[in-house]
């Protein structure tokens, strides 16, 4: 089995086309997504288009979940938030259709699947905690604490901008970054379980 998986979108739109024409292009059917969606720069209805036109599986990240309950939340968000992530956080809310909304708000915080025979859990945070990011630095007595919650061969977690994959007791671990890099390229985690030992690679994407 060869899958993809994307980290924060962060309302990207160029990048995220970009980026699932060329998972497209590899063949590729499955793609994954560790939410952070819609929150950023100001394509988020576009963002959710691609999302559905790919069929990408997605769970709700932090900044999705802010933005579909920022009306309830708007003056205790605006206290603590600073300007930027306020102003993008409004006009997400404020711009996206209530449809879009809707899915967003249905979005779970984790998912496990079954593909071609394995155990996939799909996060953002971590299995335990959607706040808690995992990171190449996570020591590993976490990483393993976390892999005993999910029991799953293979965890695809997100929320942090820099990837990282790594075993654990069996199990293993996948954080895909942020989808810009620093580079400036896109960027998308390729995992591939064909053979053993099972891979992930880092591909990037040329934006126009």
């Amino acid at each position: 089995m060869i899958f993809a998986a994307i980290g924060n979108i962060d309302g990207n739109e160029t990048a995220l086309k970009c980026t699932l024409s060329a998972i497209e292009e590899m063949g590729i059917h499955t793609i994954l997504h560790t939410g952070n969606a819609v929150v950023g720069l100001q394509g988020a209805n576009e963002i959710m288009t691609l999302l559905e036109q790919f069929n990408v599986t997605c769970v709700q990240g932090s900044m999705d979940r802010l933005a579909v309950r920022y009306s309830r939340k708007q003056e205790t968000l605006d206290r603590k938030l600073d300007e930027s992530t306020r102003d993008a956080l409004r006009w997400t809310h404020e711009n996206m259709s209530s449809q879009n909304l809707e899915v967003i708000r249905d979005w779970r915080k984790t998912k496990q699947l079954e593909l071609e025979g394995l155990q996939i859990f799909l996060c953002h945070g971590s299995p335990s905690n959607p706040r808690e990011l995992l990171t190449a630095d996570t020591p590993r007595s976490k990483l393993q604490r976390q892999r005993e919650h999910s029991r799953a061969d293979i965890i695809v977690c997100g929320g942090a901008d820099e990837p990282f994959s790594m075993e654990v007791d069996g199990a293993l671990f996948v954080s895909p970054g942020g989808l810009m890099a620093a580079s400036g390229n896109a960027q998308f985690a390729l995992i591939n379980t064909e053979e053993k030992p099972w891979t992930v690679t880092m591909e990037p994407v040329s934006l126009p």
